[in-house]
């Protein structure tokens, strides 16, 4: 039977399609990392393999007697470990709601899930990580620079933005896993393309009125009835845990990493809401889009830190590094136009664990970067660059289908789709800029190749089944499990990791 670590999502239907391979003899998981909803399920049916996501993202200072004997510890000294350190600090801000877990403490966090990993691993070497969305915690990105460390191929399903489809690809390559000799085509997959032809549509015909749906949903529920709406419906949850830990910390005399100077609530909801100020006054020091008349490229900024917590960014993970890159890509006369995230301020409660008020100003001392205020529209900015260059966002797409060329500087869904281009050391400008353009109908062509012989409907994570309500039915869900059953089963028997 083949040993997979898994990186699953709340949604249940990654539980069913493993049980089904692990009831068939075909694969088990000996790491199961993924949302508690399911822990108890998952623990009954997999064993120890299973462990709690918040106790091992959220506390490993717990951790006792893993009585690690020292297996695999070149680890510590390899490039694999000084990348997983820069990243794996920076995605532990998530954790730092108050401005107080500090860079020992986290190395702490970092270093008991390290020696546990590695005790598992030699006791019980995966030959294969999976992985249902890029990782999103400290803990699942150490997990994923471990694997690639030992040479044990690494696995992530990439989802559509604009519907809801996934393919199963090797992490940072071009090789993705075709759909399985049996896979059950329905009516979805029909409507579904005519889905992508009605989002290259949109894009084309409402231009500056274009809006992406989860963007047009996120400004909504930032509006203050909504706002209220939310925290008292389930918001004031986060409130009422958020002080039970810290209680339960206090009275116990342990130590808090999260809080360790101990912060009333009061002072703990003041730190929070100052961050978010500091933030907004920082980037309010904007040019005036309708006055600037020079050439430019367009870099609109990622959401933090959900940006530096994802490896499909690769070296390019930090978007200062990208900004300096673009700026020695591009002749002196064009600058670059950098726009916020609306994410940063729309999710405050969030955003501003990821950004410091002086990364403006850094990249402002960048020759030509100059930040336009996040709310102008992201089209007309699209319309009247001469180019666009993001990480992974999906605005690379929207200028694509709009005529524009764009350079991506990590992976993304839509890979090798027309008039986007990856960058390579050896990326020339002129030749970059010289390309001929490819119209809408090639992206059509391109998206539904991709859809044809890759990509099956299914959910990723409770998020895009809120986006796609459409499709949330019984039916949808049967076919889903058949067909990612299917797409493992073939996987895992034909060995296709090892391709």
């Amino acid at each position: 039977m083949i040993k997979y670590c898994f990186f699953m999502t709340n949604q249940s239907h990654w539980l069913k399609v493993a049980k089904k391979l692990n009831d068939n003899n075909i694969a088990k998981p000996i790491l199961w990392l993924g949302d508690d909803t399911h822990y108890e399920k998952a623990k009954n049916e997999f064993g120890e393999g299973v462990v709690k996501m918040l106790d091992f993202v959220h506390k490993p200072y717990n951790f006792n007697a893993i009585d690690y004997d020292g297996k695999f510890s070149r680890f510590l000294v390899s490039e694999n470990y000084v990348r997983a350190k820069d990243k794996c600090l920076k995605m532990m801000d998530r954790l730092d709601l108050n401005s107080a877990f500090n860079r020992l403490d986290k190395e702490v966090f970092m270093h008991n899930i390290i020696i546990w990993t590695l005790k598992r691993f030699k006791d019980n070497k995966p030959d294969v990580l999976i992985s249902v969305e890029n990782p999103h915690s400290h803990a699942q990105y150490i997990i994923h620079e471990i694997c690639d460390y030992l040479e044990i191929p690494i696995f992530t399903f990439n989802s559509w933005m604009p519907v809801p489809l996934l393919f199963l690809k090797k992490n940072l390559s071009n090789y993705k896993i075709t759909k399985p000799y049996n896979y059950n085509e329905t009516n979805f997959d029909n409507i579904i393309s005519k889905n992508i032809d009605q989002f290259i549509d949109s894009v084309l015909l409402k231009k500056q009125n274009f809006e992406m749906f989860y963007m047009r949903i996120q400004r909504q529920n930032a509006g203050l009835i909504n706002r209220i709406k939310s925290y008292f419906l389930s918001g004031w949850k986060e409130d009422y845990n958020d002080i039970k830990h810290n209680s339960y910390m206090l009275l116990n005399s342990k130590y808090n990493p999260i809080n360790p100077y101990r912060y009333s609530f009061i002072t703990r909801k003041y730190i929070r809401s100052r961050r978010i100020k500091n933030l907004k006054i920082k980037e309010k020091k904007s040019i005036d889009i309708n006055c600037f008349d020079r050439p430019f490229a367009y870099f609109p900024l990622h959401f933090e830190p959900e940006r530096t917590t994802n490896p499909d960014g690769g070296v390019f993970h930090d978007q200062f590094i990208a900004l300096s890159n673009l700026r020695n890509f591009i002749p002196n006369d064009i600058n670059i136009l950098v726009k916020e995230h609306p994410s940063q301020f729309l999710m405050s409660n969030k955003g501003s664990k990821g950004r410091s008020p002086m990364f403006y100003d850094l990249i402002k001392n960048i020759n030509g970067v100059k930040i336009v205020d996040s709310k102008h529209n992201s089209i007309d900015l699209i319309l009247k660059s001469n180019f666009l260059a993001t990480i992974s966002g999906s605005v690379a797409l929207e200028g694509a289908i709009l005529g524009k060329k764009a350079i991506i500087f990590g992976d993304t869904w839509f890979n090798g789709c027309p008039n986007i281009f990856n960058w390579k050391d050896n990326l020339d400008y002129s030749s970059f800029i010289n390309d001929k353009f490819s119209n809408d109908e090639d992206i059509k062509l391109f998206l539904k190749k991709l859809m044809k012989s890759y990509s099956i409907p299914a959910f990723q994570n409770l998020t895009k089944r809120k986006y796609f309500k459409n499709f949330n039915n019984e039916e949808f869900e049967n076919n889903q499990i058949i067909n990612l059953y299917n797409l493992l089963e073939e996987f895992f028997n034909n060995k296709l990791y090892l391709k």
